[in-house]
């Protein structure tokens, strides 16, 4: 039939998917969704001040569109939020004035599919005016005209593209309208069906309101409801008015026909089904009949029943699904779907009437402003129901997206406060598309020149000669991508065309006579055909050799016959490829498009594994790169996989995906520059990469500039659209590969290595990811206080990195351990640590990052997150998990580098790490200090003490700590006795103690004119000789007697043997003896006294327990003996210093009792 005054709808929509309030939509079930996609019409609140306080406006809505009336005006808007049109705003039109009351029902809002931005909105008023405004955009005069309806009133409009709309009226007639804004001046063109109840059907209703008033009307006012199907060209329409329902075939046309199929009455089928359902006779049962619609289940009916003598149980509101059959067949009710029960109350007739059925695909929705009730009917997934229940708000309008009755139609609603929300299903839908399989049998496999690729208008007379009758055929989904299909995907083949193919001397085209016998379920025909084309010794001469015959066979019939192929039967490419060639699919839809090669390829490969040709398979020369054939067949499938999800994305984000794409730059030929960009993007699909390196690294460029503004919000939601639609790409790949690892294992038969480096991890696709993640960073997506865009780039930055890093894994992995082995590695652990750890510091993405860090053995981030709180249970599991890897000393380590040597001997003990501990003498007595093994403590501790050698501080606390370590010892056995080693070792720390505090008795002053650090600036341990060389020294301007006096009794700790004690001390004599000049001392006692050596002598022997009569002795006869010591410079020898002496001891020896 004729459809060119078509206004089909088919606007791009941008849609932004928000959560919604708990408080206001709460679902009850888990198989649908309602998600927010526009904000509703700005001065909604403002329309509805003057309407009644108990109601709300109510809403009408089609695709992109949303309208109201008010009074006499209609209110337009755009309620999703596309950013496609090139106005957007309110719209508000006057309509001429009526008697009655003005219906949003009777407007209807339309777009041309050629030209989004042109919208019309056609409205008719309740008596049968009709006004046309053939574009709301733009100023343009409306165009009105009068319908002779015999003065029945309107009742609403139902949709019926690429038609028009069909006009029912209150008494059941229908009349076809159908808009042309084509012509010259655009007119609306009409015909009344055949299918009305009778000229004057509806006057006696209006007479009975005129005369008696309201008061008559009792129960539920009596409906008329009128619901429509595409049938091949005509269309079923379905009749309800009351309880009787009648299904017409009807031509629409100006010209056509119309006939009644068949006819019921609704409500004893009704009560007949209520009284199955409730066990009650028909009698029994009293029902309402609330509406009527048509899906995908055919005829379905909205009424609700109760039983007559009992109001109690309340009225049960359902779902019939209603057989009509046909003039032989009875009508009845295949079942019913209790989807709510309402209450028996004095307005329960108005709350019923509230109640709406809606259909729109494969969804159902039972409409009330405070209750919605969405059933899925998809084919398939049976009859899904989820109910949401709405509070503190109240809906007050619906509408649909796309034909009613496709199956990617959609049902939207609008709530008075939230604006529009979208219907979306929590499942995923069996794959039951059907598409040709004619690419596998019309076109050569073998490798094509570019023109060929462009445009193949130069066929072989063997494929101009072959050419099969293949069915549509369907696949079922498998758990894996490439899973054993169960059932034929090709129902039924040309035997007469298969046999030619098979008896072709070219092998591709055997070839592919054998891949549509498997798809037909002839696997052993395919074997026999691939032993004759392929045999053994060929297989063994071409396996592990590169751009064999095979090889290059079975790539170009995934590139060029699948991935690149051309839809022939879009009769916006057949006149271009030229006659008789079989594309890989039939449909003019460009998403079905991509979905009909994703199937075909995956009927491919199942091929090639099942038949074990995966196995001989060796490597091809691709893009000037050596590549296993597997891994190009399964990038081919990745492709296929972003390809469908860009195009699934498209309607969320389309002003992203176009700005993207108007970067790109498309090659054409010649004859293919009336075809739009985006068909011939998507129909070389092997390119499908350059959507993101070449497009997105364009869009990157804008934040390079120093001037551009971050903190923009326009820029904000930009990044987080094209990090959303990256990252959803790129995951889909991820599932691919998960799904089907052995695809990516380098083939045995090979005799050389070479890098694996996947399509998504290339220098120019690595950069793209590197340069988002750095975008996302700077624009504050790792930033808790920027709110929005740091909860909604969650999970896309987890991807970005994920899919970094396992590219660089992925090449590591194919790398021989030489050459630029350890430049790529370096590189890979740079990202890797710098990413990990951005995401392991967002809290939300730290069990991300610890599962990463587990995957790349990154022990340092596993200890980040593990010693983060104060369980430590997670460092535990990890302990024993990678023992073999010792990750305990690791997780030690960590803690020491981190100055947490607390945490650190916590963590041996809990572990019981004492071989890692042991390493470190400085803990290993704190370790076993805590387990009680005082001896071991003391020992390890008096080890660590003397080996000290760097700090004099340190060791006095070693020193210390051990001698408490033995007293713990001590008190801790019974007897409390030392051994002889033990009493050994402390009086071996006590002799070091000693030294170590005459160290640090040394005055500050005194070590910085030797430019030494003091004991508290850590300086090292000295020896006792050291000490008293520096406070006896000349140059020590800050000695004073009691100084020197130090050093006589340091003197007692010497070691040495008794020649070298006297030496040290006729040198400290000579020091004190030099501080005086003897010149010009007397020999009076009095004199001698006044002396710096008497005043040292003084200091010294008066102090006990150093200084016993034979230490006194040998202090008077080391001063006797100073006369040669070379200390004494210019005195010694001297006859006058000399007597001066022997006076002077004479003197000490007396004065402190020392019997020489």
């Amino acid at each position: 039939m004729d459809r060119s005054f078509s206004t089909r709808s088919h606007l791009k929509r941008g849609t932004r998917t928000v959560g919604l309030n708990s408080s206001s939509i709460t679902p009850h079930g888990k198989n649908h969704t309602l998600v927010q996609v526009g904000k509703g019409c700005p001065s909604y609140s403002d329309l509805s001040k003057d309407a009644d306080a108990a109601s709300f406006l109510p809403v009408r809505m089609w695709n992109d569109w949303a309208w109201l009336v008010r009074d006499a005006k209609i209110v337009v808007w755009r309620h999703t939020s596309s950013k496609e049109a090139v106005r957007s705003g309110i719209y508000e039109f006057g309509l001429p004035d009526t008697g009655l009351i003005h219906k949003v029902d009777l407007v209807h809002v339309f777009s041309d599919p050629t030209n989004p931005d042109s919208v019309a909105c056609l409205a008719v008023l309740p008596e049968g005016k009709l006004v046309l405004w053939p574009d709301i955009l733009r100023t343009s005069p409306r165009i009105e005209m009068i319908l002779d309806l015999g003065g029945q009133e309107c009742e609403g409009l139902v949709p019926v593209w690429p038609v028009g709309c069909l006009l029912t009226t209150t008494s059941g007639n229908v009349i076809l309208l159908a808009p042309d804004l084509e012509s010259t001046p655009e007119k609306v063109e009409y015909r009344p069906l055949r299918v009305f109840q009778g000229m004057f059907a509806g006057v006696r209703h209006r007479l009975a309101n005129m005369i008696f008033g309201h008061s008559m009307e009792q129960g539920v006012q009596k409906i008329v409801r009128v619901a429509a199907a595409w049938n091949d060209d005509a269309l079923d329409v379905y009749v309800m008015v009351g309880s009787i329902l009648r299904k017409w075939c009807v031509t629409p046309t100006l010209d056509g026909y119309d006939n009644l199929v068949a006819e019921c009455h609704i409500d004893s089928l009704l009560r007949k089904a209520y009284g199955e359902q409730l066990k009650l006779s028909e009698d029994r049962v009293c029902t309402w009949i609330l509406d009527m619609t048509w899906s995908q289940a055919g005829v379905v009916v909205l009424a609700g029943g109760a039983k007559v003598d009992s109001q109690d149980d309340g009225i049960h509101v359902c779902v019939g699904f209603l057989d009509v059959g046909n003039e032989d067949v009875p009508a009845r009710f295949t079942k019913l779907l209790d989807v709510r029960r309402e209450v028996v109350s004095s307005n329960f007739e108005a709350s019923l009437s509230a109640h709406r059925l809606l259909a729109a695909g494969g969804f159902l929705a039972v409409y009330h402003p405070t209750f919605l009730c969405c059933l899925s009917v998809d084919k398939g997934v049976g009859k899904r129901m989820t109910c949401f229940q709405i509070e503190n708000d109240t809906l007050v309008g619906w509408g649909v997206a796309g034909e009613s009755n496709d199956e990617a139609a959609s049902l939207y609603f609008h709530s008075a406060n939230a604006g529009t929300f979208k219907l979306l299903r929590n499942y995923v839908l069996p794959q039951t598309e059907e598409f040709s399989a004619s690419m596998l049998d019309a076109s050569s496999l073998r490798s094509m020149d570019a023109s060929e690729r462009s445009i193949r208008d130069d066929r072989s007379v063997c494929e101009e000669s072959v050419k099969t009758d293949v069915d549509r055929f369907e696949t079922e989904s498998t758990s894996s991508v490439f899973g054993g299909h169960r059932a034929p995907a090709i129902r039924r083949i040309n035997r007469k065309a298969i046999d030619a193919m098979c008896n072709c001397d070219d092998s591709s085209v055997r070839l592919k006579a054998a891949v549509i016998l498997y798809a037909a379920d002839e696997e052993i025909v395919a074997r026999e055909i691939l032993s004759k084309m392929l045999p053994q010794g060929m297989m063994q001469q071409w396996a592990g050799s590169c751009d064999a015959f095979l090889d290059k066979t079975v790539i170009a019939c995934s590139r060029d016959n699948i991935l690149d192929d051309y839809p022939t039967h879009d009769p916006r490419w057949s006149s271009r490829i030229g006659p008789g060639t079989g594309g890989v699919t039939n449909s003019m839809v460009l998403m079905h498009q991509v979905k009909d090669k994703r199937k075909v390829h995956n009927i491919f490969m199942e091929f090639l594994m099942s038949t074990n040709l995966m196995t001989v398979l060796a490597t091809v020369n691709v893009d000037q790169r050596v590549m296993a054939t597997c891994h190009v067949l399964a990038e081919d499938a990745e492709k296929l996989c972003v390809a469908e999800m860009l195009l699934t994305l498209r309607p969320k984000v389309g002003h992203v995906f176009d700005e993207l794409l108007k970067a790109i730059n498309v090659e054409r030929s010649e004859k293919e520059r009336s075809i739009p960009k985006l068909e011939l993007f998507f129909r070389k699909i092997s390119s499908v990469g350059k959507f993101f390196t070449h497009g997105l690294h364009e869009w990157q460029k804008i934040s390079s500039d120093p001037q551009f503004d971050v903190e923009n919000e326009v820029w904000r939601s930009q990044v987080i659209s094209f990090t959303k639609l990256l990252s959803t790409c790129l995951e889909s790949v991820m599932d691919m590969r998960m799904e089907n690892p052995d695809l990516y294992v380098i083939p045995e038969n090979m005799d050389f290595h070479w890098e694996y480096v996947p399509w998504t991890s290339s220098k120019d696709f690595r950069n793209m990811i590197i340069r988002q993640l750095e975008i996302c960073v700077q624009s504050g997506g790792f930033d808790p206080r920027k709110g929005e865009l740091y909860v909604a780039l969650e999970r896309p930055v987890q991807i970005l990195v994920d899919f970094l890093l396992d590219g660089y894994k992925k090449q590591l992995d194919s790398m021989p351990k030489q050459g630029r082995f350890d430049a790529v590695r370096e590189e890979f652990l740079k990202l890797r640590k710098q990413y990990l750890v951005l995401l392991c510091d967002r809290r939300d993405c730290e069990d991300f990052a610890l599962r990463k860090a587990e995957e790349y053995r990154d022990f340092d981030l596993i200890c980040k997150i593990g010693f983060r709180s104060s369980d430590w249970t997670l460092v535990k599991n990890f302990c024993d998990l990678f023992a073999d890897e010792n990750f305990a000393e690791h997780a030690f380590l960590w803690l020491l580098k981190n100055k947490r040597r607390g945490d650190a001997l916590k963590f041996a003990l809990a572990i019981q790490c004492e071989e890692t501990i042991k390493k470190f003498p400085n803990m290993y007595w704190a370790y076993l200090g805590e387990q009680n093994r005082y001896q071991d403590a003391a020992k390890v501790m008096h080890t660590a003490a003397m080996r000290e050698d760097t700090y004099a501080k340190r060791k006095l606390k070693m020193l210390a700590g051990a001698r408490l370590f033995l007293a713990l010892l001590q008190k801790q056995r019974s007897p409390g006795m030392l051994s002889s080693d033990e009493q050994e070792m402390s009086a071996e720390i006590q002799y070091e103690a000693e030294i170590l505090q005459y160290q640090e008795r040394v005055p500050k002053p005194v070590l910085a004119n030797f430019g030494m650090k003091s004991f508290d600036e850590g300086a090292p341990p000295m020896n006792i000789s050291d000490i008293i060389q520096v406070y006896a020294s000349t140059e020590n301007a800050e000695a004073t007697p009691q100084m020197f006096a130090e050093t006589f009794r340091a003197s007692c700790l010497l070691r040495f043997n008794r020649g070298k004690v006297q030496r040290l001390r006729q040198y400290i004599w000579c020091c004190a003896m030099k501080r005086d000049d003897w010149k010009k001392v007397g020999v009076e006692e009095e004199e001698m006294r006044k002396t710096f050596a008497f005043r040292v002598a003084e200091e010294a022997f008066d102090v006990q327990p150093y200084f016993s009569d034979d230490v006194k002795l040998a202090c008077i006869d080391a001063l006797a003996d100073i006369t040669t010591c070379e200390e004494l410079g210019p005195m010694r020898g001297s006859d006058d210093f000399t007597y001066k002496l022997g006076i002077f001891v004479e003197l000490v020896a007396n004065n402190f009792g020392i019997v020489q």
